[in-house]
């Protein structure tokens, strides 16, 4: 064998066996990356909570408590809260010829009604307001101008009795179902009477 033939097949061999090195070192590094790839961790994100506080059941602090309205017939009487009572005394229909601004003239209802302070304090009626509604759909009747002037006192004193005198102009083809609500303390539940009034 010459010599320039020993010097091929030894650099052969050694390209051989350089080539199966860089594969083997290769082979390696891919497993090694495979095995120490893992799923990323799940971060649990608690909600965020809400900034709008829960209410407190049955709080007034000058909003209306969660009760409903007392509803009870139109001569029937009420009870708002225990030793606060309310009634319609009477209903008289009426022909207004009111020319204040905004009244208008025509068939027109004028309703009584009576608060009873049984309780040992004062009652606070400054608040306190009477609106008139009919039909299903509880359209509101517009009031006249006497309703401020001789409306209830804004107090009542610990076991009296007050009246207020209310108008509202209504035609009398309205007046088959009539809704008079009584709202007198702030965050306790209206006074609703339902009945029919007067046509005449």
């Amino acid at each position: 064998m010459t010599r320039t033939r020993k010097i091929l097949i030894i650099s052969a061999i050694a390209v051989i066996v350089v080539a199966l090195a860089v594969i083997i070192w290769l082979v390696s590094v891919s497993s090694q990356s495979s095995d120490d790839a893992s799923p990323a961790p799940t971060i649990s994100v608690p909600p965020t909570p809400s900034v709008f506080p829960t209410p407190t059941p049955g709080a007034t602090d000058g909003e209306p408590s969660d009760e409903g309205p007392v509803e009870v017939g139109i001569d029937d009487v009420a009870t708002v809260v225990t030793g606060v009572t309310a009634e319609v005394v009477s209903m008289e229909s009426f022909e207004s010829s009111s020319e204040q601004p905004g009244d208008l003239a025509g068939p027109a209802l004028r309703v009584l009604v009576r608060v009873t302070n049984a309780t040992d304090s004062p009652l606070d009626l400054g608040g306190a307001a009477v609106n008139l509604a009919s039909g299903a759909d509880g359209a509101p009747a517009p009031p006249l101008g006497d309703t401020v002037a001789n409306g209830l006192p804004s107090t009542l004193a610990p076991g009296e009795s007050a009246e207020g005198e209310y108008s509202f102009s209504l035609p009398l083809d309205a007046r088959g179902d009539v809704a008079i609500t009584l709202d007198l303390l702030t965050g306790e539940p209206l006074a609703v009477f339902r009945g029919a009034a007067p046509a005449s």
